[in-house]
């Protein structure tokens, strides 16, 4: 296992020393698919600055099936059913899990809703749900899912909601501290399949869609239905759920705002094929991905679109006046937040997954040999027009 770090000093030098038996070298990422830049050829800014670099070194024939990150760790879930905790500031490994059941779909793993916002995670399988400790990776609770898991769970400190491939939405009491008898608490079947994960809102609603193209609030608790949305086609992608609209996005070409409250119809923005995933949210704006458009981008409570970025395929991370994002070519790019143009973009090699980070600077670049690196896209202020940001590409 090698873990190296970003250091401006032996950047240049290209130390490597040994720090309790691992390997550390220090060094810095230029534009990626160009194996050497020199000083002529590369502008100021068109880096991606590399924090740490992380070789799990997987064996045999294994590779990543996922990555997700949740507040300050990276979570990587290997084909052998391996799932790593990786500290997201220093790339420590805090914690390795086996899966007691094959990973053939990715389901990412999710973190308990708490009052104080430090619960566990649960890590998702097609018919378990094993509740960890995320400092420690030890079992809390492992959960029987009496259905195959459409995709991944909602969970608050009590109980577990999961909506299947039969059309069933179930919920699962798994805490045995909060006084309930561990299993079902409820079901209801849904009007077909669900393919995404229930949403749970801030006032206990549970929001869920299908496959058929409706969509449900209801109460969490007593799984009564609040309301019901028809008119729309097939939704496999993530809803996302804010204080003043449920976002949509479905088969029949359209990203919709539904009231949260009644699932009265509040905005409706067309596209010109349909939408295959949900839309991601950065800040208070919304990206929804097109295959015939690229990403556009909406104001929470907006009326229309800010902006459309044709050769965006998603928005990784950023701030108020920068959003870093994935090309359509397999590019980072950097964009202009209010306008969507680019601003730069540098290259990456064929086949690296890149993964929004927690905060608004960085990205995680995973190959499929798990080899990770935390990369930033901010020019520290002190390298800004020093001309000198030639270095060998480490991320492949």
């Amino acid at each position: 296992m090698r873990i190296s770090f970003f250091s401006t000093a032996l950047s240049v030098l290209g130390v490597v020393w040994t720090v309790c038996g691992v390997t550390l070298q220090a060094q810095m990422i230029v534009p990626m698919g160009d194996d050497v830049a020199s000083r002529a050829d590369v502008a100021p800014g068109r880096v991606l600055y590399e924090q740490w670099e992380l070789d799990l070194a997987l064996a045999g024939r294994d590779s990543v099936a996922g990555a997700t990150i949740i507040d300050d760790q990276i979570f990587v879930t290997t084909a052998d059913d391996r799932v790593y905790a990786i500290d997201a500031a220093n790339g420590f490994v805090k914690w390795i899990y086996h899966l007691p059941q094959t990973v053939f779909h990715y389901r990412a793993p999710v973190k308990v809703i708490t009052v104080d916002n430090d619960g566990p995670v649960v890590l998702v399988m097609r018919t378990l749900a094993d509740v960890v400790d995320r400092d420690s990776g030890r079992l809390i609770e492992r959960v029987a899912l009496p259905l195959s898991a459409g995709g991944s769970v909602v969970a608050d400190a009590c109980r577990m909601y999961v909506g299947g491939a039969d059309g069933m939405l179930v919920a699962l009491n798994w805490n045995p501290a909060c006084g309930r008898e561990s299993g079902l608490a409820w079901r209801v079947r849904l009007d077909g399949p669900v393919a995404s994960a229930p949403v749970l809102g801030i006032d206990g609603s549970l929001y869920v869609a299908t496959t058929t193209g409706q969509v449900y609030a209801a109460d969490a608790h007593s799984k009564r239905f609040h309301w019901r949305f028809s008119e729309t086609d097939a939704v496999v992608g993530q809803l996302i759920v804010h204080a003043t609209g449920v976002d949509v996005a479905s088969f029949d070409r359209k990203l919709l705002v539904l009231d949260p409250v009644t699932g009265d119809l509040l905005a409706g923005h067309r596209f010109s094929s349909r939408l295959t995933e949900g839309p991601a949210a950065w800040g208070n704006q919304r990206f929804q991905y097109c295959e015939d458009e690229g990403v556009s981008a909406f104001a929470v409570g907006g009326h229309g679109r800010a902006w459309t970025a044709p050769k965006v395929r998603s928005i990784l991370s950023g701030d108020d006046d920068r959003l870093l994002a994935r090309g359509i070519d397999g590019s980072v790019r950097i964009l202009n937040a209010m306008t969507g143009e680019t601003i730069d973009s540098v290259s990456l090699s064929p086949g690296l997954r890149v993964v929004r980070g927690s905060t608004a600077d960085a990205v995680f670049v995973v190959s499929s040999g798990a080899r990770i690196t935390r990369a930033s896209m901010f020019v520290p202020d002190f390298r800004r027009g020093s001309g000198w940001l030639g270095a060998r590409d480490r991320v492949r």
